[in-house]
C-alpha cells in the first residue's frame, strides 16, 4: 500500500512539474512575443523619424540652395511644412518662390527702423 501511495505522490509531483514547465514555457513565449512586437514598433518609429529628418534635410538644402546669403533673409523663416516664408517681426507670409527683392521691399516698407 505504501508503495502505491508513493507512486501516486510521485505521479502527482511529476504532473505538477510538467504543468509548471508548461506555464513557464507559455509565459516565456508570451514575453518573447511582447518583446518582438515592441522591437518592431520601435523600429517603425525610428524609421519614421529618419524619414522626417531626411525630408527636413532635403528642404533645408533646398532653402540654402535657393536663398543667397542676403542679410534680409535673417528676418524671415519657413513655416513648419515649408509652404510659406514668414517675417519674424510682423508674421507676414510670402510664397516660397518669393525672391530677395520682394522680401527686401517688405522690409524697407514695414521695418525700416529695424
Amino acid at each position: 500500500m505504501d508503495n502505491e501511495k508513493e507512486n501516486i505522490i510521485s505521479k502527482i509531483i511529476s504532473e505538477s512539474e510538467k504543468e509548471k514547465e508548461n506555464r513557464v514555457s507559455k509565459t516565456t513565449n508570451e514575453n518573447e512575443n511582447r518583446i518582438s512586437k515592441t522591437t518592431s514598433e520601435n523600429e517603425d518609429i525610428i524609421s519614421e523619424n529618419e524619414n522626417i529628418i531626411s525630408e527636413n534635410d532635403k528642404y533645408e538644402r533646398q532653402v540654402k540652395k535657393n536663398r543667397p546669403c542676403h542679410s534680409v533673409w535673417g528676418y524671415f523663416l519657413w513655416n513648419e511644412d515649408f509652404t510659406n516664408i514668414i517675417c519674424n517681426i510682423c508674421k507676414w507670409k510670402y510664397s516660397p518662390k518669393s525672391g530677395v527683392s520682394i522680401v527686401k521691399g517688405h522690409f524697407m516698407n514695414y521695418h525700416k527702423s529695424e
